[in-house]
């Protein structure tokens, strides 16, 4: 947590103490070989896989920690693998007897004509029936009327209580690793590159959260929501168009009025992190130059990505690491807020040797 210490001893500004306790474990698994040899080539792979797990234990007698303001949605709460998210969730189709949280009590879920979208704060879950029946005028969904008309039905899972902050997953990954292979041909080419995968975590994305909401100075610049918005106000369009549209916006574009929902998505992704061609040049030509060795490589880094991720980058992060001791400089990981993606860089180095 953060701390003011006495300026005498150095710090003008807040710190941030050690008052817990993490308990973390974790394996490794790295394999290497030669693929293929033969008098004028040789092709190496290695591959390597990491699992970490990291429970925070203690807090010293604080309560849970937030980090961030209140569209951030990690906390720091004991028992908790460290970077735990905590977001609103919808309420489900019961598909049977209604579920049991964590508390005993039963899970709020959906009748079979029921949609997750209510009128009011604690009113319950609209049929299909009653919403034809709202939509049987267009709507604006950028007004605070319609906004509130059509509010999501959030349910307990975790029996906390608190149905706008239920555990949606954690921002760390559980496994990382990478893909290495080198091809060499003679003495005089060498062909390089590296993979890097990362899964099982999530990534808060903010950026698509304000670019795509209803708001109508800071959002509802995405095409998805554009549609959604098209359909609910346009005159030609019928009832059962407006509450496809009404459902789809409670299902994936509600943002920011229930800081979290739809927020957290999986980031696991593999990348050509890089790729370098090296062309060592022969000593008969080096000797020129009065030099032991040249070499010329090309090579390229991000080239590739492969992710389910829908915002700018699962790797980019709204906060980067402070020296000024908070919660934000060292636990606000997996951010997706307005940063850039990381950029693909090409680049062409001369190496002499003397």
């Amino acid at each position: 947590m953060t701390r003011q210490f006495a300026t005498s001893g150095g710090f003008r500004q807040a710190q941030l103490t050690n008052i817990g306790q993490i308990d973390g474990s974790g394996y490794e698994f790295n394999l290497r070989g030669q693929a293929w040899r033969s008098a004028r080539s040789t092709v190496e792979l290695f591959a390597n896989a990491a699992y970490l797990k990291q429970t925070l234990t203690s807090l010293g007698g604080a309560p849970p920690l937030k980090v961030g303001y209140a569209r951030y949605r990690g906390f720091m709460r004991e028992g908790d693998p460290l970077g735990s998210l905590y977001a609103p969730r919808l309420a489900v189709p019961c598909n049977g007897a209604p579920k049991k949280n964590s508390a005993g009590a039963d899970i709020l879920c959906l009748g079979a004509d029921q949609l997750p979208i209510k009128a009011s704060l604690n009113g319950p879950a609209l049929t299909r029936a009653q919403l034809l029946q709202y939509f049987s005028v267009p709507r604006d969904i950028q007004t605070g009327a319609v906004q509130s008309a059509l509010q999501p039905v959030l349910a307990d899972y975790d029996g906390n209580g608190n149905v706008f902050e239920q555990n949606v997953g954690d921002v760390i990954p559980d496994w990382s690793g990478a893909f290495v292979g080198s091809f060499n041909l003679g003495t005089a080419w060498k062909f390089q590159t590296l993979m890097e995968w990362r899964t099982g975590f999530k990534v808060q994305n903010l950026t698509d959260g304000f670019r795509g909401s209803q708001h109508p100075s800071i959002g509802s610049n995405l095409k998805e929501f554009d549609e959604i918005a098209a359909a609910m106000e346009n005159p030609a369009s019928t009832p059962e168009q407006r509450v496809a549209a009404a459902e789809t916006y409670i299902k994936h574009n509600r943002r920011l009025l229930e800081p979290g929902l739809h927020q957290a998505e999986d980031g696991d992704f593999i990348r050509l992190r890089e790729i370098a061609l090296t062309y060592n040049i022969p000593s008969r030509l080096v000797s020129r130059f009065k030099s032991r060795n040249a070499s010329v490589t090309l090579s390229g880094r991000n080239l590739w990505l492969a992710t389910k991720y829908s915002g700018q980058d699962p790797e980019s992060n709204e906060n980067g690491r402070g020296s000024t001791g908070s919660l934000e400089g060292n636990f606000l990981v997996s951010t997706d807020g307005f940063g850039l993606p990381l950029q693909k860089r090409y680049s062409l180095i001369f190496n002499l040797g003397f």
